[in-house]
Formats: structure tokens, C-alpha cells, sequence
């Protein structure tokens, strides 16, 4: 007799996958006015014609993962959320974001769901901090990982496998160059192999538009802006100084056809360029916002000056300082700012003993050994308080009777001085004629 089968299951569960797929991200929606939590479904879109945004959500569940909204363009994604939240009639319509591996919805949606029950939960809010993402964010992701051509380095013969646990993806998802330089060997005859080491750096594909490509190049032996004929005559001496000392320029270059900002990587002696096209200029820049004059002189590679920043943990102390496209970086920052009383960041404030901190305050320094910073390292500097910034700086490490000895008494430390930010008209005339 022959075994009577079970009904099967409907055609959708069986065509879902058993495990969701981890290098896919889907985006959650909080809506902290009621603490619900739903997931972004693929239906969601922007009409081209009228730009308006069809907004659509799914159970935040595994087995809704079929309708998930699959992040392939976050740029894409970033111009949608601020269309919606133009065409909402309330403010507290618009969610926050939360950028989530398919294989992770269901656990960062339980534990956001946590958070209306107990705003404090130590875990729920560590889950928070990990996945949240802002519109300003993913406007600076260039190349988004799922849509990298990871085979073709495969093929080449590079490491992968160790790119990826090297987190390099990533960085490059930003247009940054690779941190680290990987081995490749060549075949290059029967019996002649050549070995080498290489940065990788994401394109956009010359013909083919919305493809990502790779450029892959080996250590210059002479900094590359005394090889190339152009750049030997269009840079002056203090561009070449600043080039060498981790600077972006404060003026774009032309590049292949196209205006960029420019730089130096100092690892493999060659050009860092990175189109102005592929830099969007925010409105804001550390809370600060920026007027419509001040986002042109940004776009010309330039610098403004801003007043009244603040970072979003911390309102109570609030800086200035000069803003300019960072290359390195890939982001718009204040490489020193000015604060209005002692600034010390809360991942090191939390290190510090009473006795440390006060050390601080007091203008002395303490030993960087005893602390660690982002990456988890320990640091091989001494630091205090810069009494011209009133924010923390890294000095050479001494003994505790040479760090007393160097202490300043507040009479004894210099006056803060005026930061001078070239009158734009005149920039504009030096550059002999460069505009976009």
C-alpha cells in the first residue's frame, strides 16, 4: 500500500530559501512614536514622472523575506526616503532606519521592538546603534557591496575570502582605495612568474553604466606627482607638501575628462582622484547647516567656515572649525575643531578613573597605554587636552615627571588664534580660469 504523502506546502514557502541570504540587506522601519517595527518591501519605488514614493511594508518575519526590499542602491534608497518624508504631511510618519542582512530580521526586529517596553535595554539599544543608518549615510555609499564584481578578483587570484574577514568591501563601498596592499602572482611565461603587491580600487565601468569595476595597481617607487608631466607643472610647492602630509587639495583637478578631488596614498605613491560627480554635498555638516554658497565653494574642492556644530550625542559642547572634502575619508569633515569647553569623546571618557580625567581637566596628560580607541587598540601616545582646541591631542610619551614638568600654568597658554578662510571671489581668480 502505498504511503499517503502530506499536504504540500503553498508554492511561495517552497520556492523560499531555507537560510535567508546574509549578503543581502533589506532596510527596518521604527516608527518610535509607537514603537512598531516593519520591514521595506520591494514594491516600494519612486515614480519617475511625478517623483512621488510608493511607500509599502511587510511583517518584519523570515517567512516574509520573499518580499523584503532587496538594498542593492543605497543612493538610490537615500533619494526615496527623502522624497517620502517631503510628501508626508507629518514629520513623525517618517521612520528610522535600520540596515539589516536578510538573516538578521527577525533578531534586530525583536530586539527594536524592545525598545518602546524599555528605552534603556542595554542590548536592544546595542542592536540600535549597530544597524541604524540615516539618509546621509547611505548617500555616501558609491559602490554597494552586492553589486561588486567579486569574481573577477577571484579570477585574477586574489584572496576574497580574506578581503571580505579584512572588511575591505566595505571600505571601498565608500570609493575609499583598499587599506592594505594584497599578494598576486602572475604568470607570465612557461617558467617566469611575477609576484607583487596591490591596491584595489572600485570604478564606475566606462561603458556601462550603474557596473562597478576594479582598477588594481602595484607601489610607485616616486610619488606619482613628480612622474607625471602634468602634475609636475600644475601643482605648486605647497600642494606637493600637502599631498605629502595626508591633505586633500583644497582646489579639483581634472582628471580623464572629468573634475575630481584630489590626494595622495602615501602606501603606494600614487593619486588618490575621486570625481565630483560621485560626491553629494549635504545640507548638513556636523548639525551645522550649510547655506547655498557655502555647498558651491564644497563642490569646487574648496573650504567654508562653520559655527555652532555639535554632534548628535553631545549638544552640550559645540565647535567650529574649517569643513572640506576629505579624499582619505570620503566625507565632508572639520579636521580641527574648535570647542566651546573641554571636548573628550564618550568611548574614551568611559576608560577614564577619576583620577585621569581630573589629570585632564587640570591640562596634564595621562598615559594613551591604559586606554584603547575604535579598532580596540592600545594607544602608544600620551594625551591631553590641546588648551587651543579644548579638544583631546595625542603627544609623545614621557615619563610622569616629564609630563609634569611640560604642564602649562593657564597664563603660560596661548591664545586661541583667528582662523582666516580665503575670501572665495579670490580663490576663484587664483584658480586661473578651473571651474566645472
Amino acid at each position: 500500500m502505498a504511503k499517503k504523502t502530506e499536504n504540500p506546502a503553498p508554492e511561495a514557502e517552497r520556492k523560499m530559501p531555507v537560510h535567508p541570504d546574509p549578503d543581502h540587506e533589506t532596510i527596518l522601519l521604527r516608527y518610535p512614536q509607537n514603537g512598531d517595527v516593519k520591514a521595506l518591501a520591494k514594491e516600494t519605488h519612486k515614480d519617475k514622472k511625478t517623483g512621488h514614493v510608493h511607500w509599502s511594508t511587510v511583517e518584519p518575519s523570515v517567512k516574509n523575506q520573499e518580499a523584503f526590499y532587496k538594498l542593492l542602491d543605497s543612493r538610490a534608497l537615500a533619494d526615496m526616503v527623502a522624497n517620502f518624508r517631503r510628501q508626508s504631511q507629518n514629520p513623525s510618519d517618517v521612520p528610522e532606519l535600520y540596515k539589516v542582512p536578510f538573516n538578521m530580521v527577525g533578531q534586530v526586529a525583536s530586539f527594536l521592538f524592545k525598545l518602546q517596553v524599555d528605552p534603556k535595554d542595554d542590548e536592544a539599544l546595542a542592536m540600535s546603534r549597530k544597524y541604524r543608518t540615516s539618509t546621509q549615510q547611505l548617500e555616501k555609499v558609491i559602490y554597494d557591496e552586492v553589486r561588486m564584481p567579486k569574481q573577477e578578483l577571484q579570477a585574477m587570484g586574489f584572496d576574497v575570502r580574506q578581503m571580505e574577514e579584512d572588511g575591505i568591501f566595505k571600505e571601498m563601498a565608500l570609493g575609499k582605495d583598499s587599506s592594505k596592499l594584497y599578494p598576486l602572482s602572475i604568470k607570465a611565461g612557461e617558467d617566469i612568474t611575477l609576484a607583487g603587491m596591490y591596491s584595489i580600487r572600485p570604478k564606475q565601468h566606462e561603458t556601462e553604466e550603474g557596473k562597478i569595476c576594479f582598477e588594481v595597481q602595484s607601489p610607485l617607487a616616486v610619488p606619482e606627482f613628480l612622474l607625471d608631466d602634468e602634475l609636475k607643472t600644475t601643482l605648486n610647492a605647497q600642494e606637493k607638501e600637502d599631498l605629502r602630509s595626508g591633505k586633500t587639495l583644497d582646489r579639483v583637478l581634472k582628471h580623464d575628462g572629468e573634475y575630481c578631488y584630489a590626494a595622495f596614498n602615501r602606501r603606494t605613491n600614487r593619486m588618490i582622484y575621486v570625481p565630483c560627480k560621485d560626491v553629494i554635498v549635504p545640507n548638513f555638516i556636523y548639525n551645522a547647516r550649510l547655506n547655498q554658497t557655502q555647498q558651491e565653494e564644497l563642490k569646487r574642492g574648496g573650504r567654508v567656515l562653520l559655527e555652532n556644530c555639535h554632534y548628535f550625542n553631545n549638544k552640550d559642547v559645540t565647535f567650529r572649525g574649517i569643513a572640506q572634502f576629505d579624499a582619505h575619508r570620503m566625507e565632508f569633515n572639520i579636521a580641527k575643531p574648535y570647542y566651546s569647553k573641554i571636548y573628550i569623546p564618550d568611548f574614551i571618557d568611559k576608560q577614564l578613573d577619576k583620577e585621569m580625567r581630573e589629570t585632564l581637566h587640570k591640562g596634564g596628560e595621562i598615559d594613551g597605554r591604559k586606554l584603547k580607541g575604535r579598532d580596540g587598540r592600545s594607544y602608544t601616545n600620551n594625551l591631553r587636552i590641546d588648551p587651543e582646541t579644548n579638544g583631546l591631542e595625542f603627544v609623545q610619551y614621557r615619563r610622569p615627571e616629564q609630563a609634569q614638568a611640560a604642564v602649562q600654568s593657564p597664563a603660560e597658554q596661548a591664545p586661541e588664534p583667528e582662523m582666516h578662510i580665503p575670501d572665495v571671489a579670490a580663490r576663484q581668480q587664483s584658480r586661473q580660469g578651473v571651474g566645472m
